[in-house]
């Protein structure tokens, strides 16, 4: 399988042709969807990868697509739309999507609504500066296309695939092979158990265990592992055993040879997972980070040198095969698989996650299962309320340890500094520093992620010469977290209160507080213009809705705007206290602004 995958530009992915047969459903995907493989595009750094596309090549050289036509029908679309020409794609007995897919720009021809209505959504987001931008990341984003082996049973492959919705991928090929390393059932039944609970991302891995597997594992509060189990990985075939000796004997489940079972392979076969008390919290929530990144932070906490490509999950299978081809690779899987449990415990404890229950517009959280005598919670992971006996529902949050906040505010301030899961070495910092720690609280970890802030920063940027093109994002952020932490003062006003009540937005349009090109008044000096006290950083939307407002319509239109950035709402107060925004009012706030930076870089 490992020279089955081709890693191409999406701009070139259509020099070849693709086949969408017939069982395939329609193109289905709505402005949402579109809209966030958009921001995915424009927001890539360095190299990113838009995800895997699963093939079947054909003996005339089209190659039919198995999984993934949604994104490269969205991406067809995207290539419609900067009037790059390739040839359609071809949707096997829909000969009115052919069709529809060659009129496509001309007006009124296009008569299949999903397909029109895609492409007229990429139109309206793809504005002038959008188009630019999208036009020169197309270079720096690419897709694996993963062609299924010669052999492969395609009636079981699309049996599995239908019923379960899932594409074969990377992860679930590691998972074969590492398993395939074990020679006892017992211990195959207890590593595929483990993996599968980590795998569901998106829920608490301590809740996708079984009972059987969770009491041997963590104390009765489900607060840590059981004092004989915590790290030690140098007698990992002695913990192990411990674990295995609880497994019932069941027939055997992994055959390598059956692309089938590499999918297939779930908690069927396992004693079934009993229903637990609160479950309603752990069906809406969203990891920061898919399953085959989590594998690669997993394997970046066991390594103890650095290397290239560490982080790239085109390359799981290489990284992950120092573990399934070595010697003694029995014991090194058994210790992988351990320490990527521990990993995902430790994940779900300190690690935020959006908590999607009410609605898009979701809540961050950083949370872990407690067990109590009557039932099971989740509680604030950071909590004074550690002592609890009972758990009561309308308990007061007066034991709550406000520097959770300051946490949650921190890690979110990452997550949208560094998108590409590629560049969020942070959370590998953050695991290792809990691994080999015991004894540590909040104001740890947030020491610990100040620290990573202040080094990214001190990495060639010059605070004394920050200007529109060539500041970071994280001088940006972490300057806003820093204006949340501390609050601000001007004259003697408070203008931001320490600890306010601020929600962290997704963030990636560097917006000029004056106008760039003013349509009544004097357009300032480029030195003036885009110096960094005339910049903030906003939402896209956001950026599109200012336009060329000067500064007083943007106060007075669009505060929710100005309430994206603690910096911008500083800006804003100039206005509010004298109605306008002069070129020495931006000098100002620069030398204000780089001063609070300059002085958290000098404490380190």
């Amino acid at each position: 399988m490992d020279n089955d995958s081709k890693v191409i530009n999406i701009d070139n992915i259509f020099t070849d042709e693709y086949i969408i047969p017939i069982y395939q459903r329609k193109y289905a995907w709505g402005n949402k969807e579109i809209e966030q493989l958009l921001e995915d595009i424009i927001n890539a750094e360095g190299d990113y990868y838009l995800g895997t596309l699963i093939v079947n090549k054909k003996q005339n050289g089209k190659y039919e697509v198995i999984d993934g036509q949604q994104r490269l029908t969205t991406l067809y679309l995207l290539m419609q739309n900067l009037e790059k020409k390739y040839s359609p794609i071809q949707f096997e007995a829909r000969k009115n999507y052919d069709k529809a897919l060659k009129s496509l720009g001309d007006d009124g021809k296009c008569n299949v609504s999903e397909l029109n209505d895609g492409y007229e959504c990429i139109k309206k987001y793809l504005t002038k500066d959008m188009f630019d931008k999208i036009t020169k990341k197309l270079n720096d984003v690419y897709i694996v296309r993963v062609q299924v082996p010669e052999n492969t049973d395609l009636n079981n492959y699309f049996e599995v695939m239908n019923t379960r919705g899932e594409q074969l991928e990377l992860h679930h090929i590691a998972k074969a092979r590492m398993i395939n390393e074990l020679n006892d059932d017992n211990d195959k039944k207890l590593a595929a158990a483990i993996w599968d609970a980590c795998s569901n991302m998106d829920s608490y891995m301590i809740m996708n265990l079984t009972n059987t597997i969770r009491n041997n594992i963590f104390e009765n509060d489900l607060s840590d592992f059981k004092k004989d189990l915590t790290r030690t990985y140098e007698n990992i075939n002695d913990v192990w055993n411990k674990l295995s000796e609880k497994i019932k004997e069941k027939d055997s489940i992994i055959d390598k040879s059956s692309i089938k079972s590499i999918i297939d392979d779930k908690e069927e076969s396992y004693e079934e997972v009993e229903e637990t008390q609160d479950n309603s919290a752990n069906n809406k929530l969203a990891s920061i980070i898919s399953f085959p990144y989590f594998l690669l932070h997993v394997n970046a906490t066991l390594l103890k040198d650095k290397q290239d490509n560490i982080y790239d999950d085109t390359k799981l299978l290489e990284n992950l095969k120092e573990y399934y081809k070595c010697e003694d690779s029995e014991t090194k899987v058994k210790k992988f698989i351990y320490q990527m449990m521990h990993c995902r415990f430790l994940f779900d404890k300190y690690i935020i996650k959006r908590d999607m229950q009410d609605n898009d517009d979701a809540t961050v959280i950083l949370k872990q299962y407690k067990q109590y005598t009557k039932s099971m919670q989740l509680i604030n992971t950071f909590s004074n309320k550690v002592d609890v006996k009972e758990w009561v529902e309308d308990a007061d949050e007066d034991g709550y340890d406000k520097k959770q906040d300051s946490l949650v505010v921190l890690e979110s301030i990452l997550r949208i500094t560094y998108t590409s899961p590629r560049n969020m070495q942070w959370i590998t910092e953050l695991l290792k520093y809990t691994i080999q720690n015991e004894n540590f609280g909040v104001n740890d970890l947030i020491a610990l992620l100040e620290n990573f802030c202040i080094d990214k920063i001190k990495e060639g940027i010059d605070l004394n010469n920050l200007s529109y093109g060539n500041i970071e994002r994280i001088v940006f952020t972490y300057l806003d977290y820093l204006l949340y932490r501390d609050g601000y003062e001007r004259n003697g006003k408070e203008i931001i209160k320490k600890l306010c009540d601020w929600k962290v937005y997704f963030r990636n349009s560097v917006e000029h507080f004056y106008p760039q090109n003013p349509e009544h008044q004097d357009r300032w000096g480029n030195d003036d213009l885009h110096r960094f006290g005339n910049l903030a950083l906003i939402t896209t939307s956001g950026n599109s809705k200012f336009s060329n407002y000067y500064p007083d319509g943007k106060v007075k239109n669009y505060n929710n705007i100005i309430q994206q950035s603690l910096k911008l709402k500083i800006m804003a107060s100039y206005v509010e206290n004298t109605g306008k925004w002069t070129q020495d009012d931006a000098k100002e706030h620069e030398n204000d602004m780089v001063a609070i930076l300059a002085n958290e870089l000098n404490k380190k």
